[in-house]
């Protein structure tokens, strides 16, 4: 029962960005707007107003991303027992990448040909 507890307060210790402009849902995952993401009008948390930790918490994309496509979130699991199916250490690219990895490679190119 505490690992429980310890992963979540091991994530939104990384998570956590009190200026960012967006929040996470702990419970569901929604990720939105801090003005359209509140306790007031985010309905699977209604029933934790008595809860005196948060549940929503405020980051940003960046940290979104170093949290769960790396290896930190993996890494504070395994660290307190809970075993990693192999399926789950498959790295994700996005096109995004590739993309920035061809334009990379076409200008390293076009400047060796210079």
């Amino acid at each position: 029962m505490g690992e429980g507890l310890q992963i979540y307060q091991e994530t939104i210790d990384e998570l956590y960005d009190g200026k960012a402009r967006i929040r996470i849902c702990l419970k569901c995952g929604e990720i939105n707007s801090t003005k359209i993401l509140s306790k007031e009008n985010h309905s699977c948390t209604s029933g934790f107003d008595k809860l005196s930790f948060p549940y929503l918490v405020t980051t940003s994309w960046l940290k979104l991303r170093g949290f769960f496509l790396s290896e930190i979130y993996d890494d504070i699991l395994q660290r307190l027992g809970v075993e990693i199916a192999p399926s789950r250490k498959v790295p994700i690219r996005t096109p995004v990448e590739t993309e920035v990895e061809e334009v990379i490679e076409e200008a390293v190119e076009a400047r060796e040909t210079i």
